[in-house]
């Protein structure tokens, strides 16, 4: 990244980054790499289109001339196949059915194959159905990764991260934000080898790689004036965010992990109709939206290490505390302005800037579920720098109630949240909460598909019963006649 060979991935970009081998650090597009697993993701949409770009135009075009002759075998196989599902199943074998079926999937609103010269010479993409993308790059090529070959990624093949890069390609931006495409990284014969296919972005009138950017957890300021609070829609949010994790912490289940318990809610608050939309760089008060917005612009220019807002704002899924923490700062003891911390040295480091003069928001989850973040909590309200009790009326407006009601559910509490069966060293977190972000994307979809089949039982139900009744009505009518 600081080279300007690759550029920070945002949110919309979920898939895992490589920890070893040739794509060490980058994103493989493939999150897979099990042959059973290829039949495991989600269903491709018929209307997707994915982009991906090449080094040289003679790749590409190598490219092409493969990719025609095969959507049009495609088409044709999905046309035979909707006309074999036209016929009654017992005209047709089960093996003829069931490859039917699998066929139509096959379908593509628009098949056409649209070569992308916006960049060229510096490289040359091609639009195409993401239907056919997976069919040709990945569902008839060997998509294995040998355990310490060049590209061994070191993780697992996971069928939920290809969904989300699949969800990332697809998505419509906004205006001015990166557009998520594919990037071929190898130099071998087989250009649509689908192992060294990594995630990148368009952005800024060319193409790079993605590779992880920095998650902020939280900026401390000192000398910023705050003047303006936390907007209603967020304060309302913080009050939802507090009473989940009152009940969670009044629950006696905890044998699962903060992640699920928050899915939970997730999945209960929407059945309730409890929506949010999280703002393109996440929530905050004005002053601090416009510090991330700032430093998000000034480095996209350059390596897009920040992407999008602090953890501490976090309210809609705040998540487990990690064990690492990157500080940096000019005021920091030694000869680099920067300093690895685990959660201990960093809520001790925290005091210490207090006492400097210094601010900074805390989530509630962090001072009500996890240990020693009252204790800075508590140090921030005590602060006799006029500064820090102006900046804690935005983000805790007095009037707001929040402060009691986490003064008395921590007195309730005292020990936060803790998970009986949780093992010592956790996975990464990021994924965890990524995961169980999918998890609750599908379990809504799974909904609104019920719905869907709710209402069209109804109204076959309804039919139904309006046939019978005409029916009925036009036989009562045939008997006075008779009679």
């Amino acid at each position: 990244m600081m080279l300007g060979e690759a550029t920070g991935k945002g949110l919309d970009i979920k898939g895992k980054s490589a920890t070893k081998g040739k794509l060490s650090g980058f994103v493989p597009f493939l999150q897979i790499h099990e042959e059973a697993h290829k039949k495991k993701i989600g269903t491709l949409r018929s209307d997707g289109r994915v982009r991906i770009f090449y080094k040289t135009e003679h790749a590409r075009e190598m490219v092409v001339q493969e990719l025609e002759p095969m959507c049009q075998d495609m088409m044709r196989a999905v046309n035979t196949a909707k006309l074999v599902l036209t016929k009654c199943p017992d005209e047709v074998s089960d093996a003829i059915w069931e490859s039917s079926l699998e066929k139509v999937l096959w379908d593509m609103k628009d098949p056409s194959i649209k070569r992308v010269d916006l960049y060229a010479p510096r490289c040359y993409g091609v639009d195409i159905p993401e239907r056919l993308f997976w069919e040709s790059y990945v569902m008839r090529q060997d998509c294995s990764r040998p355990p310490g070959s060049d590209y061994d990624t070191g993780r697992p093949s996971q069928p939920a991260f290809q969904d989300m890069n699949f969800a990332a390609v697809r998505n419509h931006p906004y205006p001015d934000a990166p557009r998520a495409v594919v990037w071929q990284y190898g130099d071998n014969d087989n250009h649509m080898c689908p192992t060294t296919l990594i995630m990148a972005y368009e952005e800024k009138g060319q193409v790079s790689p993605v590779v992880s950017d920095f998650d902020a957890f939280l900026v401390g300021t000192r000398g910023v004036r705050y003047t303006e609070p936390l907007p209603p829609e967020q304060i309302e949010l913080i009050h939802w965010c507090v009473s989940q994790i009152e009940t969670i912490l009044e629950s006696e289940q905890n044998s699962t992990g903060w992640t699920s318990q928050w899915l939970n809610v997730l999945k209960t608050s929407k059945e309730k109709g409890f929506t949010y939309k999280t703002p393109r760089f996440g929530y905050g008060d004005p002053k601090s939206y416009y510090i991330f917005n700032h430093a998000i612009r000034r480095l996209e220019e350059t390596n897009g290490a920040v992407r999008h807002g602090a953890e501490c704002f976090n309210y809609g899924f705040p998540q487990d505390i990690d064990d690492k923490f990157l500080v940096i700062n000019d005021t920091l003891s030694g000869k680099v302005p920067w300093r690895y911390v685990d959660v201990t040295e960093l809520q001790d480091l925290l005091c210490q800037k207090i006492d400097e003069g210094f601010t900074f928001p805390l989530n509630p989850k962090w001072i009500l579920c996890d240990n020693g973040w009252k204790r800075v909590y508590d140090k921030l309200l005590k602060s006799p720098s006029q500064n820090t009790q102006a900046s804690l009326n935005c983000w805790l407006p007095p009037e707001s109630g929040l402060r009691e009601r986490i003064e008395c559910i921590s007195a309730r509490y005292h020990g936060g949240f803790h998970c009986d069966t949780c093992p010592a060293v956790q996975d990464d977190n990021t994924s965890n909460m990524d995961l169980v972000e999918h998890e609750f994307n599908r379990h809504l979809a799974l909904m609104r598909a019920k719905k869907k089949l709710r209402n069209v039982m109804f109204w076959s139900r309804f039919c139904h019963a309006s046939q019978r009744r005409l029916r009925e009505r036009e036989c009562c009518k045939s008997r006075r006649l008779i009679a």
